[in-house]
């Protein structure tokens, strides 16, 4: 009998859960009676929706088939009442992101500033402290290497375009390097070792362990070039109502064509195009764009199969893993103790905390 490999068990149980599965031979034969899309967009979340409509605004024909029975992807907004909500998933814009800031001027979704008036707090090994702007009162041995090693990546972002980070010149270094080698290569201090770890769990949600020091380096420049950026002012704007009315906007505007509650499990691509099976149907294009993200895409069941060097790329681009807690009150009391509501720790369990009211600040 012939083995089985891991990503057909994975497609395999996806259908499971769905109580179905791939169509049978004579479902794909009848697929290919079907229409033909110049374009299939896989993924309903910003990116794909984007996508959806500049293929439509080419003028060509296209659909889009997304998992979940929502749009909207990582952007997910929890209700509280009154046209306020909790932001559940993806929340911020910041410089240099003028692109996702000129759609929500464009689709008149209005933003506001992050509270950061009054005092941010640092708590480590029992202690709290109070300090302004974006470095927190640690030890003078741990600020030093802090200082030393925003400068040294600031320095080395300089040689990585944000856009094409692979043409950089130490681009093969860097990028088999993670930060928390370069870290533990070049701090020595434990407490700015746990600054740094906390930073990068701050922008990714991931462990340093698991981000490549080129992927850092292209994100400082993306945002400007300052590390400083990276994890203070990319949190600085806020959407009133939340960003995940971004995605409903766009997908109200491009209507039927928007599919929800249609997984794909598996993609047949050729010189002739490319089908798409879910576990009901299957759907034809002459190309398909996938926006999900890297572990969604890597589940799906390809024949041919990809390239071995994309399919191991695929694997090593893992999500972030953290969890994300709103905390509702009647008023935002630490404003009055002249606090801004921002927090960081470095031993927890809560690491790093931010004053998410609504504009006006009460729920």
């Amino acid at each position: 009998m012939p083995r089985t490999r891991r990503r057909e068990l994975l497609v395999a149980g996806a259908a499971g859960a769905l109580g179905a599965r791939i169509p049978s031979a004579e479902a794909r034969r009848r697929s290919r009676r079907s229409r033909l899309y110049d374009v299939v967009v896989v993924g309903a979340g910003l990116s794909g929706l984007i996508a959806a409509r500049a293929v439509r605004r080419a003028g060509r024909s296209v659909l889009v088939l997304e998992a979940r029975h929502r749009v909207g992807g990582r952007n997910l907004d929890h209700s509280i009442g009154r046209g306020k909500v909790a932001e559940l998933g993806g929340e911020w814009a910041g410089p240099g992101q003028d692109r996702v800031l000129g759609l929500a001027r464009e689709l008149g979704v209005k933003t506001f500033p992050t509270h950061d008036q009054g005092d941010n707090v640092y708590y480590r090994d029992g202690q709290r402290k109070t300090y302004s702007g974006d470095i927190p009162p640690a030890s003078p041995v741990a600020l030093v290497e802090v200082e030393a090693a925003i400068l040294e990546f600031n320095n080395m972002a300089q040689e990585v375009p944000a856009a094409t980070p692979w043409t950089a010149p130490h681009a093969a270094d860097w990028d088999i390097q993670t930060v928390a080698k370069w870290v533990a290569d070049n701090l020595h201090d434990q407490e700015s070792r746990d600054l740094a770890a906390l930073a990068i769990r701050g922008v990714y949600g991931e462990e340093a362990t698991q981000v490549s020091l080129l992927d850092l380096l292209s994100a400082i420049t993306g945002v400007g070039g300052d590390f400083n950026t990276l994890i203070g002012s990319a949190q600085s704007i806020r959407f009133v109502g939340g960003p995940k009315q971004l995605s409903k906007k766009l997908a109200a505007r491009l209507g039927r064509i928007v599919r929800t509650g249609t997984p794909v499990l598996a993609i047949e691509h050729g010189r002739d195009g490319v089908t798409l099976h879910s576990a009901r149907r299957s759907f034809r294009a002459r190309q398909a764009i996938l926006t999900p993200p890297k572990p969604a895409i890597g589940a799906i069941r390809f024949t041919p199969q990809l390239p071995p060097a994309y399919d191991q790329y695929l694997q090593r681009q893992p999500m972030g893993s953290v969890l994300k807690v709103n905390a509702i009150y009647d008023r935002p009391f630490w404003r009055d103790q002249g606090l801004s509501g921002s927090a960081i720790s470095t031993t927890g369990p809560v690491q790093i905390v931010y004053d998410n009211s609504p504009p006006d600040g009460r729920p």
